[in-house]
């Protein structure tokens, strides 16, 4: 199993925390800025902690994209956590996402997500090129 999880976060101070809670479970992480980046990137992921506020499209609307491609390339669905301050769970799951954490982010309910969604769950991925 690989456990490899995707960052989607434009703000780099909660990126890189993200990236240190990540890390400290020893779990494989890359992080993208934009929706754009996650959506070509997203088959090759576990879980995606996917930031609602991008640039460009949305998170929310790169979920939506994610979730069409995998039907069209029929993939397994990639695990999808919103990662916002606003209160919008409701058109978060209407998009495809699974999950939904609250920010500020926490590096317990971080290691809460990655326990529920990876660590307990492998799925097959593909190969990074």
């Amino acid at each position: 199993m690989s456990n490899r999880i995707l960052v989607v976060e434009d703000n780099k101070i909660v990126r890189d925390t993200l990236l240190n809670y990540i890390n400290s479970f020893k779990v494989n992480c890359y992080a993208v800025t934009s929706g754009e980046e996650a959506v070509d990137l997203a088959e090759y992921f576990d879980l995606i902690f996917m930031n609602t506020d991008l640039p460009g499209i949305s998170g929310v609307e790169a979920a939506r994209r994610i979730r069409q491609r995998e039907k069209e390339k029929r993939l397994d669905p990639s695990i999808i956590v919103a990662t916002t301050r606003r209160q919008q769970e409701h058109e978060c799951f209407a998009a495809g996402m699974n999950d939904f954490l609250r920010k500020p982010l926490t590096r317990n309910d971080v290691g809460t997500l990655i326990d529920r969604w990876v660590l307990s769950k492998p799925r097959k991925l593909r190969l990074l090129n």
